[in-house]
């Protein structure tokens, strides 16, 4: 790369300069009142994070024009739509409650910081004497760690907004990013660069302490947990709706096998991510999803009066702790697998298992909502005709599942099987 970002350059300087300047004033100081600035930096920032509910709540009640913080947002987040849910409205304060949390950190350090060296450092310097010879080395030493303390309170969580704002910038919603981070700030750079690692693998706890808050429910969030969720849900709402799109690919008389393969594969392996990402999250961040998804519900509701009965069906039967969205991938990847068994496009002679259509049924049975999407682009979906010797294997597979028979019916139009080849 022929340039080092923002961020890199920001951080690199802060950090030294924090290094050279601790350095300098402890060999001014000498070791007694370097130990004793030291210690008054350390309660700096162990105040703050020790008494953060307390302190985000006094600040979250103070009044300005006669209206606190609390009323503040909550109008403010009310005027972005009457119609948004109250789930959400609740989920969208408790972020910004974090984020004012994390403010109020870094203004809580800096002020205690300036407040405990012009008020009580001079106070207290008078009982601490220099010594004799002052240990200006030992001072420096001690400057040198306070230096690093300063830098680390500082660096560490700006490290830990770096990660989650990259976390989110890599959202794509219909192949288009939801946000762009200009590339001269270097995030990806920084958080890939050796100084970025250090400070993600020495802080993350810190970041993760002063950026978590328990709303009134008492479920915790932080805001690493609040970035997993929007990318979570992003994703969910991005393969949904691109599912119809894609059905319509698949199931067009002028695709071919290979991009019929090809468009198959790419559900699969969305299905698959989004189901590694919601089994990364924690029980509260699931609970938190389930609320936006029903939220969205309850909105297009609302904005809309009715919503398809497909689409009703599908956010009706979605229930994130029940979600098996790997086996759904891994049964479309089995229907691109049989396509290429059995097509003659293919060099493939392997016979296809009755292990193997299990394995495709079973996955699309545990995910109905999968088949209420499919079932709306079109009263009748053939995404592969499956021929005449594996029709029995298919029918079955799809008998012995646990579906309803409107479901039933469902996957055997997707499979291309007559109503009399089941009886």
């Amino acid at each position: 790369m022929g340039y080092t970002g923002y961020l890199t350059l920001g951080v690199l300087g802060f950090t030294a300069f924090s290094l050279i300047w601790g350095a300098f004033l402890g060999l001014v100081r000498g070791r007694n009142r370097s130990i004793l600035r030291l210690l008054l930096v350390l309660a700096s920032a162990f105040i703050p994070v020790k008494f953060k509910d307390q302190i985000v709540s006094a600040v979250m009640a103070f009044e300005f024009n006669g209206k606190s913080l609390n009323v503040i947002i909550t109008e403010f987040i009310s005027s972005i739509g009457t119609d948004i849910p109250e789930s959400i409205q609740s989920i969208l304060f408790t972020l910004v409650e974090i984020i004012v949390c994390i403010l109020i950190f870094f203004v809580s350090f800096i002020v205690l910081s300036f407040v405990s060296w012009l008020i009580l450092f001079p106070i207290l310097k008078i009982i601490v004497r220099k010594g004799k010879n002052g240990h200006r080395l030992t001072g420096a030493f001690f400057g040198l760690i306070q230096g690093a303390v300063v830098a680390f309170v500082i660096c560490a969580p700006i490290t830990g907004l770096a990660i989650q704002v990259d976390k989110i910038s890599q959202i794509q919603f219909q192949e288009k990013y939801i946000i762009e981070i200009p590339a001269e700030v270097g995030l990806s750079e920084y958080i890939n660069s050796s100084t970025g690692k250090f400070y993600n693998s020495t802080g993350s706890w810190f970041f993760d302490e002063i950026s978590t808050k328990v709303d009134d429910e008492g479920k915790k969030m932080s805001i690493s947990d609040a970035c997993d969720v929007v990318s979570t849900v992003a994703g969910i709402a991005d393969t949904f709706s691109s599912i119809s799109a894609d059905m319509s690919a698949i199931t067009s008389s002028t695709v071919t096998p290979q991009e019929q393969v090809n468009t198959i594969k790419k559900i699969g392996d969305s299905l698959i991510s989004i189901g590694n990402s919601v089994n990364n999250l924690n029980e509260d961040s699931k609970v938190i999803v389930q609320d936006l998804i029903d939220g969205v519900k309850e909105m297009v509701s609302s904005q809309t009066g009715t919503l398809p009965p497909e689409v009703e069906n599908a956010l009706d039967s979605f229930n994130v702790q029940d979600l098996k969205l790997e086996s759904a991938g891994a049964a479309m990847n089995g229907i691109a697998a049989y396509i290429e068994k059995t097509s003659d496009e293919f060099e493939n002679s392997e016979p296809v298992t009755q292990e193997e259509v299990n394995s495709i049924v079973n996955g699309l049975a545990d995910n109905v909502f999968i088949l209420d999407i499919i079932s709306a682009e079109s009263e009748s979906v053939k995404v592969v005709d499956v021929d005449l010797e594996n029709k029995e294997m298919f029918n079955v597979a799809i008998d012995g599942s646990s579906l309803t028979e409107e479901n039933k019916e469902t996957l055997r139009q997707m499979f291309g099987l007559d109503t009399e080849d089941a009886e």
